[in-house]
């Protein structure tokens, strides 16, 4: 699959979804989770031999990377037609509330499907990047934690300046 520019988000945060495994076709976890990646490759697929210097010319694993829109959670939600869009905007401004809808709205459905790609040898992670200049900080509540752990889905803060 060929990978995608996201366009740069509005918010003071990016949230990513990425899924490593020893074998999967990216396709498959774009259907399932019906997201387009914004890089992904197959194991067994040759390397990039002008942007890699790797021992094998070949990837050893699968690898799939989404950015998702913090706009986008709340669509097919039942939590959608009760919110007008300045209670949106609202909402989805602040990382704890966006990882809540996140959490029970989005990632909740694909349970299984997670649980089978770590039972497989795979990981699937969820990326939080912060920008220090947007951010003051947030609440990671028991309940997103909670949340969290049930799905078996590790979290990687990263803090940059943007």
């Amino acid at each position: 699959m060929e990978a995608r520019r996201a366009s740069q988000p509005s918010y003071p945060f990016q949230l990513s979804l990425r899924v490593r495994h020893p074998s999967i076709d990216p396709a498959e976890i774009s259907r399932e989770l019906q997201l387009e990646p914004e890089h992904s490759f197959r194991a067994g697929d040759l390397r990039d031999s002008t942007r890699s210097v790797a021992v094998t010319p070949t990837h050893v694993e699968s690898y799939w990377l989404a950015t998702l829109d913090p706009s986008s959670l709340l669509a097919g939600t039942a939590l959608a037609p009760n919110m007008g869009p300045e209670i949106q905007a609202i909402a989805l401004g602040a990382v704890d509330s966006a990882l809540h809808i996140l959490i029970t709205s989005v990632l909740r459905r694909h349970a299984e499907f997670f649980r089978r790609i770590e039972s497989e040898g795979g990981e699937v992670r969820l990326i939080v990047a912060l920008s220090a200049r947007k951010t003051r900080g947030f609440t990671l509540t028991p309940h997103l934690s909670k949340g969290l752990s049930e799905l078996r889905i590790p979290v990687d803060f990263e803090l940059g300046h943007r």
